[in-house]
C-alpha cells in the first residue's frame, strides 16, 4: 500500500516537472568585425524609419520587417537616402508576441550599423533589382550580432544574444567612428 502511494506520488512529481516552463537561450559563436564585414553583401549606417511585425503565410511564425534609411553606405551597392528592408524572426502581432533569443529587435528612430546578406531564396532577385525595391530581401549576418545600436553618446552597442566560449573578437561598446573606420578598412 505504502509502496504504491509512493510510486504514484513520484510519477505525479515527475509529470509536474515536465510541465514547468524553462528559459532557454541560443548560444552563438562570436563573429568579429572582420567576419561580419566579410560575410555581408551590404554594411551601412542608417536610421530605422518603420517597424512592422506580421505572420508568415501559414500563420505559424511572426516576423518583423524594419525599413532602414541609409545614412552612410560602408560596403555594397547602397546610396545615402535609400531605404533597405531587413527581416528578423519574432515580434508582436495584436496580443501575440514571439521573442527569438538570438534575433535582433528594431525600434523606430534608432540609429544602427548593420551587416546584411540577401535572404537565401531571394539572392538572384537581390542582384537584379535596386536595393530600394527589394522589400524584405535582407537579413542580418550572424543574427543579432549583425546589428549595432548607436546611442546618443555615439557608442555602438550589441545586445540580444549569448556567446559560447571566448568573445574577445566581438567588439562592443565601441565609438561609432572607430567601428565605421574599422569596417571601411576591412572593405578595402
Amino acid at each position: 500500500m505504502f509502496g504504491s502511494r509512493l510510486m504514484v506520488s513520484l510519477l505525479i512529481l515527475v509529470g509536474l516537472l515536465f510541465c514547468v516552463p524553462t528559459h532557454s537561450q541560443a548560444m552563438m559563436v562570436g563573429l568579429s568585425t572582420k567576419e561580419l564585414t566579410g560575410n555581408s553583401e551590404l554594411a551601412l549606417v542608417g536610421r530605422v524609419e518603420k517597424v512592422n511585425s506580421h505572420w508568415n503565410a501559414d500563420g505559424t511564425m511572426i516576423f518583423t520587417t524594419a525599413e532602414i534609411r541609409v545614412e552612410e553606405p560602408l560596403k555594397g551597392d547602397a546610396s545615402p537616402g535609400q531605404t533597405v528592408t531587413v527581416t528578423c524572426e519574432g515580434g508582436e502581432v495584436g496580443n501575440m508576441g514571439l521573442r527569438v533569443s538570438d534575433s535582433a529587435t528594431f525600434t523606430r528612430g534608432e540609429k544602427v550599423i548593420v551587416f546584411l546578406e540577401p535572404e537565401a531564396k531571394q539572392v538572384a532577385e537581390a542582384r537584379a533589382k535596386p536595393h530600394s525595391q527589394l522589400g524584405g530581401a535582407y537579413k542580418l549576418v550572424g543574427k543579432a550580432q549583425g546589428k549595432y545600436t548607436v546611442d546618443k553618446d555615439g557608442i555602438a552597442r550589441k545586445k540580444g544574444f549569448s556567446l559560447a566560449g571566448k568573445s574577445e573578437s566581438v567588439e562592443n561598446d565601441i565609438p561609432e567612428a572607430n567601428l565605421v573606420d574599422k569596417i571601411k578598412r576591412e572593405v578595402r
